[in-house]
């Protein structure tokens, strides 16, 4: 069975893609966001932790510090980040 032949006047297949879709209302900062958190989950932090000490860097290894449950005395950034995703969850 072949296929039939392609209408090269057809105002579909000339017309620009960004033209036959409507804008998207998503926020590109939220977007960016989720990203970074979902980078965080999926072992970012640890990577940061490993290079603690290792670069000479003092920031380094000051945010090293953050990614790792401190025992109950206070919160750190490593806290924040399943919270953050799960929040971004709701915005649209």
């Amino acid at each position: 069975m072949t296929n039939p032949p392609i209408n090269q006047n057809d105002p579909e297949i000339n017309s620009p893609v960004s033209s036959s879709h409507t804008a998207s209302k998503r926020l590109l900062s939220i977007d960016a966001l989720r990203g970074f958190d979902m980078l965080l989950i999926a072992g970012a932090g640890s990577f940061i932790v490993l290079l603690k000490g290792k670069t000479g860097i003092s920031a380094i290894d000051s945010l090293a510090g953050q990614f790792s449950h401190p025992a109950w005395n206070g919160f750190s950034f490593y806290d924040f980040i399943f919270l953050c995703f799960c929040l971004l969850l709701e915005c649209h």
